[in-house]
């Protein structure tokens, strides 16, 4: 008698599944039939722990302690199995900066103002990573998380962290460089809008007395949070972008009335025009726009303002610049840092220059003196050429910019 298919099928599948037992007696006899069988394969992977007789005979164990001993012995092969193995944790060490920094953020449960310093030190780390040009797979951002972090706040809290310059200024670079610029625009508008809730929710992180200083720390804080996304742009090489938020910023306060307090934002503009100098390709209109914005209500601006004359699109000029350098104890002002040294300098041999090509004599000598007193280790006088016949005559009484060996760079 032939087997139809289905039988055939039947019994493969009874193979790889039996069936069940039908009474209790046959359950329990499956149930010790595999007990028995699973013992014995673990005695001959573990065997249980035996007696071993001491190798020196005159010296009597303890019998507790050998029990002991190979209790002990026996549940560390047990738990030495593999499917009982677990898998331990890679030590940031081990990892990239970047992973490192995502992991600690995540492992340390963090909430509100608590948070700020550990915040901190894992963008410092994140962004030592990226620096090191780092693969970041998807997924492992931090902005992200930063983000979440941050929504999660009381308005309280997110006050506190949007007027915190140290953490911002880790932050900030972080979520551009993972994407989210948009949720920086969205720091940004908070600050304008001021929404921390009423003053008096506000007024809680301070004496009541104070609680007016709220929105001066605001008004401060959206000048910092607007220079280090000018700083950004810069970076990038978007001076366009940089002038038109600066532009849009002032509009904002201006509007409000607010006195002109874009002091570090106008710097930080400053800085990035004067580092490219001529080639900052922006329109006449947005240079004037921003001319227009640096006002005389800091020394700071009124140098910027006198500094970028120089590299006006149309009609550059020095006659600003020249009025600064004759200030008294100007040079105390300047910041030693060595960018804005840099900078200085820069503008101090363009503005001569461009006296030169005036036809300015007396400025271009004013502006070479000055460079020479603030930068006596940059500025020397050439070697002349001791065969005077290799050049035209020129009329040696008077001093150019070319017969001094300035270096920009």
């Amino acid at each position: 008698m032939k087997s139809s298919p289905y039988l055939y099928i039947a019994k493969f599948l009874s193979i790889l599944h039996p069936p069940l037992p039908k009474t209790p007696r046959a359950s329990k006899t499956l149930v010790n039939v595999l007990e028995s069988a699973f013992q014995k394969h673990l005695d001959e992977v573990h065997p249980s722990p035996a007696s071993v007789s001491p190798k020196d005979s005159t010296t009597v164990p303890d019998p507790s302690h050998q029990v002991a001993h190979d209790l002990h012995r026996h549940f560390d092969s047990l738990l030495a199995h593999p499917l009982l193995a677990t898998q331990h944790a890679v030590t940031p060490k081990s990892r990239t900066d970047t992973a490192a920094a995502v992991i600690r953020f995540e492992q340390v449960g963090l909430s509100g103002v608590r948070g700020f310093k550990l915040v901190q030190e894992c963008c410092r780390l994140y962004l030592r990573g990226l620096k090191k040009q780092e693969r970041v797979p998807a997924g492992g951002q931090l902005a992200p998380r930063i983000l979440n972090w941050y929504t999660q706040m009381k308005p309280t809290d997110k006050f506190l962290f949007l007027t915190n310059h140290t953490i911002l200024s880790y932050v900030v670079p972080v979520m551009y460089k993972d994407g989210l610029e948009s949720e920086v625009w969205n720091f940004l508008r908070t600050l304008y809008e001021s929404s921390f809730g009423e003053l008096d929710s506000v007024s809680e992180l301070v004496s009541c007395s104070e609680g007016s200083r709220s929105k001066v720390r605001s008004v401060e804080a959206e000048d910092y949070l607007i220079s280090l996304m000018i700083r950004q742009f810069s970076m990038k090489d978007s001076l366009s972008d940089a002038a038109h938020l600066f532009i849009q910023a002032a509009q904002y306060q201006e509007a409000r009335s607010i006195p002109f307090s874009l002091v570090l934002s106008s710097n930080c503009l400053a800085s990035a025009i004067i580092r490219v100098r001529h080639n900052h390709q922006l329109s006449l209109d947005v240079y004037r726009d921003v001319l227009r914005y640096f006002t005389d209500s800091h020394w700071r601006s009124s140098w910027n303002s006198a500094c970028l004359e120089l590299y006006d699109p149309l009609s550059p000029s020095a006659t600003s610049l020249l009025k600064q350098i004759r200030i008294p104890k100007l040079t105390e002002r300047f910041s030693q840092h060595p960018t804005q040294q840099q900078n200085v300098y820069t503008a101090l041999l363009d503005a001569a220059e461009l006296s030169e090509k005036q036809g300015s004599v007396a400025a271009t000598r004013e502006f070479l003196s000055f460079t020479s007193s603030l930068f006596p280790d940059r500025t020397q006088p050439k070697v002349m050429d001791p065969d005077p016949s290799k050049h035209s005559k020129k009329d040696t009484t008077v001093e150019t910019i070319s017969d001094f060996a300035f270096a920009r760079a």
